[in-house]
């Protein structure tokens, strides 16, 4: 790790508490903090435990990469003599609270420790087929299903996956473990849709206040245009929505009963000016960096 994003526990775990003090359910609530050491081989056991600790006292969730890459799992057995979900067991961190990304490489051993703990997992199929992670390969997901492990899907950051559009990722999801099982039931399009809704707000320790359409929850509301392209001719709702649907797909989007897209128009947003700003950060990080961008 380059020395100039090392940091001791100390520094760590002060910094996620000023983030915790400073941030947590600000903008109306929009904004939660987590804790997010990067993985079992990059962490010292000593910040482990402690940011594992600070979660569980301060009710924050706690996200990790785990068996991200084979090199990983690797590194983990040589140097710890078991795989990261092992060693997370061992150490007592692996609970219900607790969110493992990408999770790519897992054995069975694994898939059993992780449905007896209840803690949930993050498939990013994107990031995983673009940097060639062997998902399709490795992938246990639909085991993982069967055990009622809690499986949500995410892009991993738009630079990993290149998008963020949950529709495309949900059908990527099915279609990809139903291809690698050669089982069209493999993941079904109910488990590719909680996957991005209900499931997903229970990862993020929202299923309280969204996720589903229910009384008492906030109105987060996605409307689909079943007269796109995409829908028509619509035989099965479902399948359409995994499989055909993106996000040029939505016409409406609500936020705790604010409407932030109407008739697939984002508003009040100036893009030329929000692209403006984007092309000036690429630049700054490319300086610093020394990478020349493709003109």
């Amino acid at each position: 790790m380059p020395p100039r994003i090392r940091k001791t526990s100390e520094q760590a775990m002060k910094e996620i508490d000023e983030l915790r003090r400073k941030w947590a359910g600000k903008h109306r609530g929009l904004v939660e903090v987590c804790v997010t050491p990067i993985s079992v081989t990059t962490c010292s056991r000593e910040l482990l435990h402690q940011t594992f600790s600070y979660a569980k006292s301060h009710q924050l969730k706690t996200y990790i990469h785990t068996s991200s890459f084979r090199e990983e799992v690797e590194k983990a057995i040589q140097t710890f003599g078991i795989t990261p979900v092992g060693y997370l067991r061992r150490e007592g961190l692996l609970r219900n609270y607790v969110n493992l990304l990408h999770a790519v490489h897992l054995t069975d051993e694994d898939v059993e420790w992780i449905a007896e703990s209840g803690a949930r997992v993050v498939c990013c199929p994107w990031s995983s087929m673009k940097k060639g992670k062997g998902l399709a390969v490795s992938g246990r997901f639909p085991e993982l299903l069967k055990k009622g492990v809690r499986v949500g899907l995410g892009a991993d950051g738009a630079p990993s996956s290149q998008h963020v559009d949950m529709l495309r990722t949900a059908g990527a999801f099915a279609g990809l473990f139903r291809d690698a099982r050669m089982d069209a039931k493999a993941v079904t399009t109910t488990d590719a849709l909680k996957a991005i809704t209900s499931t997903a707000a229970d990862l993020l320790g929202a299923s309280n206040r969204t996720g589903s359409i229910e009384k008492g929850k906030r109105a987060d509301l996605v409307l689909i245009d079943v007269r796109h392209p995409d829908f028509v001719p619509l035989s099965d709702p479902m399948q359409a929505l995994v499989f055909s649907a993106t996000g040029s797909a939505v016409d409406t989007v609500m936020v705790d009963g604010r409407i932030i897209v109407k008739h697939g128009e984002v508003k009040n947003v100036d893009f030329e000016e929000l692209f403006r700003r984007a092309e000036k950060a690429l630049e700054k990080i490319a300086s610093k960096m020394g990478h020349q961008i493709p003109m």
